[in-house]
């Protein structure tokens, strides 16, 4: 590393914090003695607080020269980042921006950890909570499920393979990769502004790396997340599905293709040939996903970022992949058909379709999954 000093820049968005901010912005400016090659500053977005916290902000910038603090008038967690990175680009243009909690959950003492990863290849750092040596401390059996659940949708709806924790908010990115996201597909204005971003982020291909953090309990306060929160969150799945749509418009296409060739041979099989019905509809399954195995692998997950393996290999993963979206398949034929009598064509069609949604699951994060690096150390 060269003699010239790193600028970092803490964006911290508040919104009644006074009791956190005295702990945590003296806990942040303390590990500078651990940061002799870069500059810490502190940046503080507070959304109109009640309590104090501006108040008690300017106090600490006598004793922190470093820290500032602007006002976002309309609240929200997106719009607080939004507006605290064009600020600090604008202002100090940092080599690194971190995003942090100002409820004192998100350790300072990671700060030189993660600045070492992000100054050696990697572009955005990802303080996880759900990578080997993460922890939650006091959380609720609730709180945990809905995380997990939430992380899990944008994986798969939102086509963000391979990364465990999208919406952890302790992160460090490389500046210039901020500056390349649009903020025009940021369009959620809350906590869902965390998986936007990380959309943005794998668009344009960034170097991912999680590391494990505690979460820890908040000490005064309370949570923000609301019921709109949430709803802004499944919405935010559909935009980002749209932002990622040319990959899922190639699969949803060969799947119809697969739907013709399936049904097409059952057809023929049932109506020509005199087959069994189970029979062939079981011949007719093993056709279709030969012929969308060969699509995917040659159109739909042709990609540089798509881990590398020889393709017998890929061949067996992908059958062994989707044994549980053919057994999905022709479980719900077989009950259409034989329980409650459908037409047999009808209920081909229904169990295609059951069947779509899981193999659409399991090919994205296992057989092309994507090569986004994950640090457990």
């Amino acid at each position: 590393m060269s003699n010239t000093k790193l600028n970092v820049c803490i964006v911290m968005p508040t919104l009644n914090e006074a009791k956190n901010i005295t702990k945590i912005v003296p806990a942040i400016f303390d590990q500078q003695q651990n940061l002799p090659n870069y500059i810490l500053h502190v940046l503080l977005v507070d959304g109109d607080s009640q309590d104090g916290t501006k108040d008690i902000a300017l106090k600490l910038k006598n004793s922190y020269p470093n820290l500032d603090i602007i006002t976002c008038k309309e609240r929200g967690l997106g719009r607080a980042y939004k507006e605290g990175f064009k600020h600090t680009i604008k202002v100090l243009d940092p080599d690194f921006i971190f995003e942090m909690d100002a409820d004192g959950q998100h350790e300072p003492k990671m700060i030189p950890t993660f600045l070492n990863l992000a100054s050696n290849g990697t572009d955005c750092v990802i303080g996880s909570r759900f990578v080997a040596g993460g922890k939650l401390i006091n959380f609720s059996f609730k709180r945990k499920l809905m995380s997990k659940v939430g992380n899990l949708l944008i994986r798969i709806v939102g086509g963000i393979p391979g990364i465990a924790d999208c919406t952890s908010g302790y992160r460090c990115i490389k500046t210039s990769f901020i500056k390349k996201c649009q903020f025009k597909y940021l369009l959620t204005t809350g906590y869902a502004f965390q998986s936007s971003l990380i959309s943005e982020l794998v668009r344009h291909k960034a170097r991912i790396i999680e590391y494990p953090i505690t979460f820890n309990e908040r000490k005064h306060g309370e949570s923000k997340l609301r019921l709109s929160d949430q709803i802004d969150f499944l919405i935010n799945l559909f935009f980002i599905r749209i932002n990622k749509s040319f990959q899922f418009i190639k699969y949803i296409l060969v799947g119809l293709l697969g739907l013709v060739v399936n049904m097409g041979c059952y057809y023929v099989l049932t109506r020509f040939y005199g087959f069994q019905q189970n029979i062939a509809y079981l011949l007719a399954i093993e056709l279709s996903v030969i012929n969308n195995f060969i699509f995917h692998h040659l159109w739909t997950f042709k990609s540089p970022r798509i881990k590398k393996r020889p393709i017998q290999h890929r061949f067996i993963t992908y059958h062994l992949s989707v044994l549980a979206s053919i057994f999905v398949q022709y479980t719900v034929f077989l009950i259409c058909y034989h329980l409650l009598s459908w037409w047999d064509m009808l209920a081909t069609f229904i169990g295609i379709c059951a069947g779509f949604f899981i193999n659409y699951i399991i090919n994205t994060q296992i057989t092309w999954k994507t090569k986004v690096q994950s640090k457990l150390t």
